[in-house]
């Protein structure tokens, strides 16, 4: 009761800088692509930093593939994230849990508090689907990349579903910007526990770090290395054949029952 009386109205101060959202900062539009989440682009005709803002509680928030905000807690729903945006299209995509009804306006602006410059936002639908087939073209002349990082302090994955078509060679980019080392290891369906009990028994191996932790099993169908902090490790693979959900882990002894995803084959 004592902290509802302080009210709702900003403190602003010098101390603890609150930055309330100028006027026309808000996305106006975003493609539901289901499951919670969302993507829409930001122009931006520079390099430059921005500060996004929203309310939400449980969320992940990445820009051009790179995850900038994970957060999962009941005692808070106010976001301030900074974001890089480089010059040209950068991608953003929100990834709301427990959403109840329609996505919470997202506003973007300078880190002081200004409306940025030398950008667009896509104000409708048709604007939308104009940011859209350029993003198209520009990922189908690099080739399909699928990209995933660690979440710095919290043994997850971001993001922790992946899809690719069946039967397609792409790209796995896996980046560690974690404290720990990591690795990634795509498995048949249905094999987390065998895959994740033989992992940790690699722990009591004089060999299992020299094997990367990675156990000897047919049901392992691709590998990264471990990843040091700050490193990257990147594997060009070809997708199943059978369409169905295939898990990843991390099989650093103990990782594996929180560091988990699954790369969806349609």
């Amino acid at each position: 009761l004592a902290d509802l009386a302080h009210g709702t109205a900003p403190r602003l101060g010098n101390s603890v800088p609150v930055l309330e959202n100028p006027e026309g900062s808000e996305i106006k539009a975003w493609t539901d692509l289901g499951g919670g989440r969302h993507r829409t682009f930001i122009d931006s005709g520079t390099a430059q930093p921005a500060t996004l803002a929203l309310r939400h509680s449980f969320l992940d928030v990445t820009l051009n593939d790179r995850l900038v905000l994970s957060f999962d807690s009941q005692w808070s729903s106010e976001q301030q994230t900074h974001l890089d945006l480089q010059p040209g299209l950068n991608v953003l995509e929100i990834v709301y849990r427990q959403l109840g009804g329609p996505p919470p306006p997202v506003h973007v602006f300078s880190p002081a508090g200004t409306a940025l410059t030398d950008t667009r936002t896509p104000a409708d639908a048709t604007q939308l689907a104009g940011f859209t087939s350029a993003w198209q073209s520009r990922q189908a002349a690099q080739g399909p990349l699928l990209r995933i990082q660690a979440v710095p302090n919290q043994l997850l994955f971001s993001p922790r579903e992946l899809h690719a078509p069946a039967g397609t060679t792409v790209r796995l980019l896996f980046e560690n910007p974690d404290l720990m080392v990591h690795n990634l290891v795509l498995i048949a369906p249905g094999t987390e526990e065998e895959i994740g009990t033989l992992a940790d028994q690699l722990a009591a191996d004089p060999k299992g770090q020299a094997r990367g932790y990675v156990p000897d099993s047919p049901k392992i169908l691709h590998a990264t290395p471990l990843v040091a902090p700050q490193a990257r490790a990147e594997l060009v693979v070809k997708t199943p054949d059978t369409p169905g959900r295939y898990p990843f882990l991390c099989t650093f002894p103990g990782h594996w029952r929180l560091m988990k995803g699954v790369l969806v084959v349609e």
